[in-house]
């Protein structure tokens, strides 16, 4: 049986496939596996300009700033659903567990020629 990539873990196919359409083919080169708890946690290494897809293996709260910690009451990702989101200059992302703790796992994808 084949290792999945860190970053398509929980992916399917049919879902790359759409998200290849839209924003261009996920860069395994650029994986990022993110473990979150009841303490807010950073991801420091987002490139400004790029997309990413932002995948949990339970639910969590982001907050994308420069600055400042993830709490319960911002944005909602919910577990096994892909999210693609563009990143800005000196941005970072910080996440924090719904209820469970897990993983966040981040991808970047690359640009897509068509819709540059």
């Amino acid at each position: 049986m084949a290792t999945e990539k860190v970053g398509v873990v929980g992916s399917d196919r049919k879902s790359d496939d759409i998200l290849a359409g839209a924003f261009g083919t996920p860069n395994s080169a650029v994986d990022i596996k993110q473990a979150f708890t009841g303490t807010a946690a950073a991801i420091t290494t987002m490139r400004k300009y790029k997309f990413y897809r932002f995948l949990a293996d339970q639910d969590c709260h982001v907050l994308f700033s420069a600055a400042g910690d993830a709490t319960v009451s911002n944005m909602l990702i919910r577990a096994g659903v892909p999210e693609v989101f563009n990143s800005a200059d000196n941005e970072r992302v910080s996440v924090i567990r719904d209820v469970t703790s897990g993983n966040l796992y981040v991808t970047e994808l690359q640009t897509n020629p068509r819709i540059v």
